[in-house]
Parts: C-alpha cells; structure tokens; sequence
C-alpha cells in the first residue's frame, strides 16, 4: 500500500490522505464517489482525530471516499476561513463544536414558526462549516472549523457516527486548538491540489465527476 501524503505539521494541524483500491469491483461502488476510495488521517496538536477502533484492533485513519471531503471543502472555503459568526446569538463562548450542536438540539423540537426558522439557518451553519456535512453516510469525526479573529478555532466533540458499524468507535475526547490561518488553510491547499491532481478515474461518469472538481478548485484559486 502507498505511503501516505501528508500536509502539514502535526504539532498544529496535519491532514494526511492516500488512495487505495476498492475489494469492490466499481460497478458496485457509488456512481459519484466510487472512483475516490482513500484513507483520511486528521491530526490537531498531535491529537490523532480520526483514530478509531474496531473490535480488538485500532488505527490512525478512516477509509471512505476522497471526493465528498474534496467537493466540502472546496464549495465551504470562504466559509470555512472567513465566516466567524453564527447564525444565532450565542454569548456562552463555546466553541463552535458545542455552541453549534447546543443550537440545534434548542432548535429542532420547537413549536415556534421563528425558532423554526432559526434551525433552518443553524443547520446550514453546521453544513457550512461541519466535517461530517462532506457525507452523512461517512465515519468522519465530528469537526468544526470557524474563524476567529485572526485564527482559526478548531473543535470537536466526542459523538459517534450515525451510521458506523457495530464495533466500531471514533477514539476522541472533546476538544479545541486556536490556530494560525495559515497553519490551517496551506496544508488543506495542499490536499486539495494533491488530490484533484492525482485522481484516477474508472468510469466514463468518473473523467467528468474529477473534472467538475478540478474546474472548481480552478475557480477557488483564482
């Protein structure tokens, strides 16, 4: 199996990704996704985020699809470093990982045609900036991003993926660093360019899906 490619530092914040090969043929695989099988190391302060264990075993990183991750993080980029904001008021200095979740959760069940509305914009909130908003389907941990001030906060929450396989679990205590921007947004760069640089496609449908990617981080980096 390769090695993986790694951006990053990961004192700060390193992403680390590399393809792999499906035991699926692909006409069994997602129509979308499929030609993107990988594995995903995130890592926060030498804090591993993306450790998981699985029955007696555990490792540093997921295996899922590449693309969804690609396709978040190129659509929510603006978002991601230049939104600070919530779409609520929130005064308890939570980070975004709790303020975010505490929101919905206050949201979500209410009766009122206004509190209503502001779930709706709390959600999209949570897409804009929420890891896992990349595909619900997915065994992501539960990451945010936000801008504040001149840095980037970091934060996530200990929650298990909705739809994980029975013996699996996501190793991670709640937690939050405040970075640098740079720090946060060169290694991602990276990733990016990396990933919509070295994609294989299979199919026919997969020369366009890896197309439309690249023709969109073209449009980001202008």
């Amino acid at each position: 199996m390769n090695d993986f490619i790694t951006f990053g530092s990961p004192d700060r914040f390193e992403i680390s990704a590399r393809w792999t090969s499906d035991i699926e043929a692909r006409d069994r695989l997602p129509l979308d996704d499929g030609w993107s099988t990988g594995d995903l190391r995130i890592t926060v302060g030498n804090q591993v985020l993306t450790e998981n264990r699985f029955g007696q075993s555990s490792r540093d990183h997921l295996s899922w699809y590449l693309s969804p991750v690609l396709d978040w993080l190129i659509t929510s980029w603006t978002w991601l470093f230049h939104e600070e904001g919530y779409a609520w008021l929130d005064k308890s200095g939570d980070s975004a990982a709790v303020a975010t979740i505490s929101a919905i959760k206050r949201t979500i069940a209410s009766s009122s045609d206004a509190e209503h509305d502001l779930y709706k914009l709390t959600q999209e909130w949570w897409q804009r900036h929420a890891l896992r908003a990349a595909d619900s389907s997915a065994l992501y941990p539960d990451v945010y991003f936000r801008r504040v001030g001149d840095d980037i906060e970091i934060s996530w929450l200990d929650r298990q993926p909705s739809y994980a396989p029975d013996g699996l679990a996501i190793a991670l205590l709640p937690g939050c660093a405040v970075l640098p921007v740079r720090a946060v947004a060169e290694p991602l760069w990276q990733f990016l360019d990396w990933a919509t640089s070295t994609a294989t496609p299979v199919f026919d449908a997969d020369v366009l899906r890896i197309a439309t990617l690249r023709n969109a981080f073209g449009s980001l980096r202008k």
